[in-house]
């Protein structure tokens, strides 16, 4: 019989003051860091409020599922930064190292105070030799990646995606077409990465008919001098897919991950040995055809409260499954995280994606920053950009360069200031002059040291 899910029900947990902090409130800004890639980060002023979900769904699928955002004030996951703007030092209130269980943190200010709150104990420290906040994140994200299981930061290839160019819709050919045209025009692209579409259903990840045979592509691919990556979301099955059907005794009970495909989603238990079999088996049949890059999305499912087959804090499943995961594909394999819980990720990824999707389109449904759109992506590349070379190389979506994406300058200074994963999402035929050049000049290998501060962007 097959199974329901429910939402994951909003929460709100008990805070418990940490500190109260005299501020100038004209000068005063708070860092406020989301839960996975596409949750709205950045730093605002003390009187502001950050980013709220303009529909109930997103708050599963974008923020933190289960800590709805207060009315008022800013709420961070693990870390949140202050400058009180007087001169006083900067201030960085979070988690002392790792741990499943990540601390919710709010700032509210009433007057010129402001009172910070967590669910569980974090560590203050102040930075009296940073010049701003930015300088002070940066600071504590290095220290934090020094307390937690890290990876050598490796070097990533430049890659081509077939997403923004043929969406659900692609085909093997497609894939083939686009190498041959990257190869005409003089495009760096040693990855080819096949997306979204390639696949039986979410949650039966075989090839399609639709698609042609993804073994057949892989060994075109190879013979033309390319590595090949592909996607999956490992944490999903659709409701409409022969898993769901097959073993609904494999799925978190009465947990939905959101509704995407047309379709309910609900959440693979990766506790229950079977199910965990299963995807590890797919993993290492796809490394078996070749493929070496793996792009592992909406992974927050993952992680939602839940549960589960075994007792198991749902953050340290998470870790517990990507971890078997990676060991699935093999440690030589690249694996870019997206829609990830970011702080349960460190030392599992070697990129992972630190904003929004890019879009043709410049502005986000609803204007939520937390959806697809060039603004949404600009913004959140540039608020995480303290992350880069420290817990990965930063993915900040593709660059998009045909002309009729909206801003598509706008977009190539983004990737090209975040020193991180160089991705290209055009089909290579449909590039002008200035296209080509941007993509011969940017399709670089990635870059393993942090970032530096870039002049600022201007988003509108």
């Amino acid at each position: 019989m097959a199974q329901s899910s429910t939402a994951s029900t909003p929460t709100t947990p008990s805070f418990s003051i940490v500190d109260e902090l005299a501020i100038e409130v004209d000068r005063s800004t708070i860092y406020e860091l989301g839960w996975q890639s596409w949750s709205p980060s950045g730093i605002y002023n003390a009187a502001g409020l950050s980013p709220r979900p303009r529909r109930e769904l997103w708050q599963t699928m974008a923020f933190r599922p289960e800590r709805p955002l207060a009315a008022t004030g800013f709420q961070s996951e693990g870390m949140l930064g202050v400058d009180p703007g007087n001169g006083a030092p900067m201030t960085i209130y979070a988690m002392a190292g790792p741990t499943p269980t990540i601390p919710t943190i709010r700032a509210v200010l009433q007057d010129n105070q402001l009172t910070i709150t967590s669910t569980d104990p974090i560590e203050v420290t102040t930075w009296p030799s940073a010049a701003n906040l930015e300088e002070a994140v940066a600071g504590w994200t290095e220290q934090f990646a020094t307390r937690c299981m890290q990876r050598p930061l490796r070097t990533l290839s430049p890659t081509w995606c077939s997403w923004y160019c043929y969406w659900f819709n692609v085909t093997a050919e497609d894939v083939l077409r686009a190498s041959r045209h990257l190869y005409e025009r003089e495009i760096p692209a040693d990855v080819i990465q096949i997306d979204d579409g390639w696949q039986r259903s979410i949650g039966d990840w075989q090839d399609s008919e639709r698609f042609g045979s993804l073994e057949k592509v892989v060994k075109e691919l190879q013979d033309q001098g390319r590595s090949v990556g592909i996607w999956l979301a490992p944490f999903l099955v659709g409701h409409k897919s022969q898993l769901f059907k097959d073993h609904p005794d494999w799925l978190v009970p009465d947990r939905s991950a959101g509704f995407n495909w047309n379709q309910e989603l609900s959440i693979l238990d990766t506790t229950r040995p079977e199910a965990l079999h299963s995807m590890t088996s797919t993993l290492s049949s796809l490394r078996d055809l070749g493929i070496q890059y793996f792009k592992l999305d909406f992974l927050y499912a993952g992680a939602i409260t839940g549960t589960r087959h075994r007792p198991i804090h749902e953050n340290d499943a998470y870790r517990e499954a990507l971890s078997a995961f990676r060991s699935a594909i093999g440690e030589d394999s690249i694996v870019v995280g997206c829609g990830a819980p970011l702080i349960p990720s460190i030392g599992l990824v070697d990129a992972m994606r630190i904003s929004p999707d890019v879009s043709p389109t410049w502005e986000p449904p609803l204007a939520d920053i937390s959806q697809p759109g060039g603004r949404a992506s600009v913004l959140g590349t540039r608020a995480r950009r303290a992350l880069q070379g420290r817990w990965w190389t930063n993915d900040p979506d593709c660059l998009l360069l045909r002309p009729e994406i909206e801003h598509r300058d706008l977009i190539a200074a983004s990737v090209e200031a975040a020193h991180g994963l160089n991705c290209l999402s055009d089909p290579p035929d449909q590039l002008d002059a200035w296209g080509v050049e941007t993509a011969q000049r940017l399709m670089t290998n990635s870059s393993t040291s942090p970032a530096v501060p870039a002049p600022p962007v201007a988003i509108g």
